[in-house]
């Protein structure tokens, strides 16, 4: 993606979580353009939060060893075919560079679709389920993971997965 990817942290991250950050992204070979401006009322006591703006299949491929690069609905495919790994992977390593620090959430602020909110602890079988929902049928709004019903939940925007 051209000049990197844009991600957002929030204010006050260290100097150390921020460049582990950004390694993240370097070790997928892509560059991300962090920015330390999110900010929350309650600084320590709340939890932590990045938010990076790209196409998420895109995202989940990037971190999908052996992937081949692809976009729109062949990105698709790809995440169905096990490139949602790569998403698993991408989480766990955000998680760990954020280490130390009180638990927090990736939102991940697709300009295809809607934002979507992941945690450390969402399952394989919820970061899987993505590539089964209607994405062309849903425009802007946000989807978050109800563990209690095992579901995504769409919230705001257009349409319905």
């Amino acid at each position: 993606m051209g000049d990197g990817i844009d991600v957002t942290v929030d204010a006050g991250i260290s100097p150390e979580q921020r460049q582990a950050v950004e390694a993240v992204f370097q070790g997928a070979g892509q560059r991300a353009n962090v920015h330390d401006d999110y900010l929350r009322f309650g600084g320590d006591a709340l939890p932590w939060a990045v938010f990076v703006l790209t196409p998420l299949a895109w995202l989940a491929l990037q971190f999908a060893s052996g992937a081949v690069h692809k976009a729109g609905e062949d990105a698709w495919d790809a995440y169905r075919g096990g490139g949602w790994r790569g998403l698993r992977r991408f989480i766990n390593e955000v998680v760990r560079a954020r280490e130390g620090v009180r638990g927090g959430t990736i939102t991940i602020r697709d300009p295809t679709g809607p934002d979507v909110d992941l945690s450390a602890t969402i399952p394989d079988e919820a970061l899987k389920s993505l590539g089964d929902l209607d994405w062309a049928a849903m425009q802007g709004g946000r989807l978050s993971w109800r563990a209690s019903t095992g579901d995504w939940m769409y919230l705001g925007g257009e349409g319905h997965p």
